[in-house]
């Protein structure tokens, strides 16, 4: 889902089966006035059987939308998809999306008897790192091997040049410790390779006071069905503290389509205050009958933390962990609420801490 503001409304596009939702939001609610329930790409021209948004940046003074978007291509032979990330361009407030291209495609080909089932990239969760777009996806090697997590960037420059004129603009893939394989059919590296879990829905934000990302994704544990959310940080948005669950229960439901934001959604990549929300997807019958638009909820989870990581530190730690015995650089986030659709269901106060 990804959240805007244009001429002092803000609104929202997010992916809706094969097409986009637009939504204006209300004065109180992100479910205000429903705009549209399924926006097509104009000139796809990908061959896609699936294209959806999405991560938006609003490039005001061209008065422009860049739309990050997930698209699919379905292979018969294996009965599954392979999966990409395309940019779209809206010069009419995301009413429509004009289809400018791939961007980011996994390093293994669609028709390469490795790739066992669906590849899935991810939804294209970004970020802005010192003037360019960094991109977050995973990715598959020509030998089958998963990319847990990876990294590809672009110039925010040329990306805004290049769709001005109906196209992209080359990304690069973080490859062997640098930015030097091409975001289409490139290798890519696995910039979070020590991780308790298969990373699927993510999304980032970048935290001003902490001068640091920060990224929330769902996983499916190995051996098991259900679902946690895991908090990870980065100073450079390449390396990645160990993931910590956010809170202790583990779901039995899956959880999907997680969208971050600062909690105004005026700016939501970047959050100035000390607090941001979550939005999820739950469902218990995706893991029953396989659809999960059956019990579908959505939840808002809003999570506040110290931007004094010294004084939260030193401070009483009303958990009970040792933090003394661990030798470690420990701070904690705090979930504050959790409600579905605006209304609040749960209080927790419960820490996660970051070695």
């Amino acid at each position: 889902m990804g959240f805007f503001e244009r001429n002092n409304q803000i609104s929202s596009v997010s992916a809706n089966s094969g097409g986009t939702a637009k939504i204006n939001l209300g004065e109180s609610s992100i479910i205000g006035d429903v705009i549209d329930t399924n926006i097509q790409l104009q000139n796809n021209t990908q061959s896609s059987d699936y294209a959806s948004g999405g991560p938006v940046y609003y490039d005001a003074p061209n008065d422009r939308l860049i739309m990050f978007y997930h698209g699919e291509i379905y292979d018969p032979s294996v009965f599954s998809f392979y999966s990409y990330i395309g940019l779209a361009a809206s010069t009419d407030g995301g009413d429509t999306f004009e289809d400018l291209g791939q961007i980011i495609r996994p390093d293994i080909d669609i028709a390469d008897t490795d790739r066992a089932g669906a590849l899935d990239v991810g939804s294209a969760t970004y970020v802005i790192n010192g003037g360019f777009f960094y991109v977050y996806h995973k990715d598959m090697r020509e030998d089958g091997t998963d990319v847990r997590m990876a990294v590809s960037r672009a110039p925010i420059a040329d990306v805004l040049d290049a769709a001005a004129n109906g196209t992209t603009s080359p990304w690069q893939k973080y490859f062997n410790g640098s930015f030097s394989s091409p975001g289409v059919g490139g290798s890519a590296d696995n910039i979070m390779p020590i991780t308790p879990s298969y990373i699927n829905w993510m999304d980032t934000v970048y935290v001003e006071g902490l001068n640091e990302y920060v990224m929330v994704y769902s996983s499916i544990n190995d051996g098991l069905i259900g679902s946690m959310n895991y908090i990870t940080t980065s100073e450079d948005g390449i390396n990645w503290s160990f993931p910590r669950e956010i809170y202790d229960d583990f779901s039995s439901e899956e959880i999907s389509f997680v969208t971050l934001t600062s909690p105004d959604y005026s700016r939501q990549r970047v959050v100035t205050g000390d607090n941001f929300e979550l939005f999820r997807t739950v469902s218990a019958s995706q893991y029953v009958s396989g659809d999960r638009w059956e019990d579908a909820r959505v939840e808002k989870i809003n999570i506040s933390f110290a931007l004094d990581k010294q004084q939260v530190n030193s401070g009483p730690n009303p958990t009970g962990a040792n933090l003394a015995s661990t030798g470690e650089n420990t701070w904690p986030y705090i979930i504050v609420s959790i409600s579905i659709l605006g209304t609040a269901t749960v209080m927790v106060l419960q820490r996660v801490y970051r070695a």
